[in-house]
């Protein structure tokens, strides 16, 4: 039972800390946050009645009884001064801690590792650096969210000719330098016709320009480089 507690000890203070470094990331951080309150609530709410069952006199149990007590205060505590304004600075400090502490294990802020994480361009661009600009495998692109085809808008696509090669009318290519550039491929990864994702390839470094066919099922989309820039593998 003592061991249970303990590991709902460092459980609840993964699940805050955590939610914190979460909170730092982009807005939708904020939202996470608000859902972990009550997983947090019902941890202690079980760290509590496993510390009255051991008792809270006795030694275990006063171990895990003052442990309670400590992460219910600060909890409380960090929950108040969120509406006090003159108490503002200790949810702040707390957070710049925890966002300082996985910047130092991680090198980067939570911000940053978040973004690259879900940065669909670096990613493209990590996996070209892998094989140095020789070969793309978009197959496994841990990318969140889904995406069934990978299509390649050349230079000067302007909406007509995009829309020619998705099968299905995209009113952004528009608004994209695509149609004046001849500086860039534009990959557009989407799923059954809703776009997840859309990046810019430079040229020379990645030159899918002359690429045929234009649109690939994810399970075919594997490139090397040819002569005359990049080309599927078959």
């Amino acid at each position: 039972m003592l061991a249970i507690g303990i590991i709902l000890v460092i459980l609840n203070a993964i699940l805050f800390f955590g939610s914190c470094v979460i909170m730092t990331t982009d807005a939708q951080g904020a939202f996470v946050f608000i859902l972990s309150i009550p997983l947090i609530l019902l941890d202690l709410a079980a760290t509590y009645y496993l510390a009255k069952k051991l008792g809270p006199t006795s030694g275990h149990g006063k171990s895990l009884w003052r442990a309670f007590q400590a992460h219910a205060i600060f909890g409380a505590f960090f929950m108040i001064s969120l509406f006090v304004p003159v108490l503002q600075v200790f949810p702040l400090v707390v957070v710049g801690i925890t966002s300082k502490a996985f910047e130092f294990v991680v090198g980067k802020t939570p911000y940053q590792w978040a973004k690259d994480r879900n940065d669909a361009g670096a990613m493209v661009q990590r996996e070209l650096e892998k094989s140095k600009g020789q070969r793309l495998d978009l197959r496994k692109l841990p990318t969140p969210y889904d995406w069934n085809t990978a299509c390649f808008l050349p230079p000067y696509t302007d909406q007509k000719q995009g829309s020619k090669i998705m099968g299905f009318d995209w009113p952004e290519i528009y608004y994209h330098r695509i149609s004046t550039s001849d500086g860039i491929t534009l990959l557009v990864l989407h799923q059954d016709k809703s776009v997840s994702y859309y990046i810019e390839l430079k040229r020379p470094a990645a030159d899918f320009a002359k690429i045929e066919p234009k649109c690939f099922p994810r399970e075919k989309a594997v490139f090397e480089l040819g002569n005359d820039g990049f080309h599927a593998v078959e």
